[in-house]
């Protein structure tokens, strides 16, 4: 394996990206303080399932995200298991700092998990679930996005990469001056915007450009998923948020802070595991 696999630099970037933002989150703990525990079992849905009333439920989800997946993985046009050597380190680089600030979330009050849809069995305060949705959805998309690049090598998104990436970065500042007040709407736009800002710098215009694409795409089973984890197809959701610490802003039952939250993560986890493959023995 080619000796620069892990790339010091990118790592001191990706290390640097993440304590900047660890400053921001803590700073806005102290300026916000938790004082409720309040969270909002009442969320509007989409049509509701009785098979989906189980303590299963959230480690059903992880098995049909992951499995379907796992299989087509071998697809000789893609064959993603082949990269799996660079796609496991930078989901778990990914995951250490997002499950760092899904503990203090947890902890403070910004949401809670249902335990009518978990096996009970937590760690450090988080269900063992919720560990894994920071292995098991980037396992997935990420193959959307080798999926695309692979049966559609030419992407015009290319050509309005740089209009793309002003008018989001815009997006993001705006929301996290408006809703300066909610954390987690601040924090996630915050992340998001670092990120981008990290990628763009290095000049990773076709990256993006395909990132985009893939992250479009990345919706549809986005909105089937959290909505499911967020009460869109249940009785309550399995996340549980505090009013207090979002805008308030959902589409359907998925605050629209999860779409941010998500975007983020993904982005990271793409980017390394694109730079790391670039390094191949």
């Amino acid at each position: 394996m080619n000796a620069n696999f892990f790339s010091k630099k990118t790592m001191w970037e990706f290390l640097t990206l993440w304590v900047l933002f660890g400053v921001l989150v803590t700073g806005g703990l102290v300026i916000h303080g938790f004082t409720t525990f309040e969270y909002q079992y009442d969320v509007p849905g989409v049509v509701r399932f009785d098979s989906f009333e189980t303590t299963n439920l959230y480690a059903w989800i992880h098995l049909w995200v992951f499995l379907p997946v796992f299989l087509l993985s071998f697809d000789k046009k893609v064959y993603y298991a082949s990269r799996f050597r660079y796609l496991f380190p930078a989901i778990i680089a990914v995951a250490i700092p997002f499950l760092i600030w899904d503990y203090f979330f947890t902890a403070g009050g910004v949401w809670e998990f249902n335990d009518s849809y978990l096996t009970g069995f937590r760690i450090m305060g988080l269900p063992w679930e919720e560990y894994m949705f920071f292995f098991t959805v980037p396992f997935a998309c990420v193959f959307i996005y080798d999926c695309l690049n692979a049966y559609f090598p030419k992407n015009r998104i290319v050509l309005w990469e740089q209009s793309a990436t002003i008018l989001i970065g815009i997006a993001l500042i705006v929301l996290a001056v408006v809703f300066i007040s909610e954390i987690y709407t601040l924090t996630a736009c915050v992340i998001a915007f670092m990120s981008l800002v990290w990628i763009r710098r290095k000049g990773e215009i076709s990256f993006l450009a395909n990132f985009y694409r893939a992250f479009l795409v990345i919706l549809i089973p986005f909105f089937l998923v959290d909505g499911i984890l967020t009460g869109g197809y249940t009785d309550a959701p399995i996340v549980l948020y505090n009013e207090a610490h979002f805008s308030g802003y959902r589409f359907v039952s998925i605050p629209m802070e999860d779409l941010i939250y998500g975007f983020a993560m993904l982005l990271q986890a793409n980017y390394l595991y694109v730079k790391w493959s670039r390094h191949r023995s």
